[in-house]
């Protein structure tokens, strides 16, 4: 048996979730580089940045509006309607919700070294499981 083929995805569509992918892609190799530096807040908020992006891209991908929102719990639900084994996938994604906003704002949020590199390993786990999701139809990531 054949796998079913991908819909096509138009030109526009194709740029668009590129711009995403390339964005997502800087803040997790930001977030790379800042670890070694002890920037651990910085880091985590680039990971749940590169998570939020990525799954972005998929919605994109699918012509989708996105949540205007830094909750990647409910960006998740509008990914289950698309394929629910990629929220499965990405599911611990939901543990960065807390870097999104309240690192930026506010000293209150203490991000350890273990914290920062959990965070920077799910937003790894997040993009390359988007990056091979959205290469399915054409789209290539850095």
């Amino acid at each position: 048996m054949t796998e079913p083929t991908k819909p096509s995805v138009p030109d526009v569509v194709k740029r668009t979730v590129v711009a995403w992918g390339e964005n997502a892609h800087t803040d997790l190799s930001d977030a790379r580089i800042l670890l070694g530096s002890g920037s651990c807040r910085n880091v985590a908020f680039l990971a749940q940045q590169c998570a939020e992006k990525s799954l972005k891209g998929v919605l994109i991908l699918h012509q989708r509006e996105y949540p205007y929102t830094h909750n990647i719990a409910e960006i998740l639900t509008h990914i289950v309607e698309i394929d629910h084994s990629l929220a499965d996938t990405c599911s611990t994604a939901s543990k960065l919700i807390a870097y999104a906003v309240r690192t930026r704002y506010a000293r209150v949020q203490t991000v350890t070294f273990e914290n920062a590199k959990e965070a920077l390993s799910i937003a790894g786990d997040v993009y390359a499981r988007a990056k091979a999701y959205v290469a399915a139809f054409g789209v290539i990531w850095p």
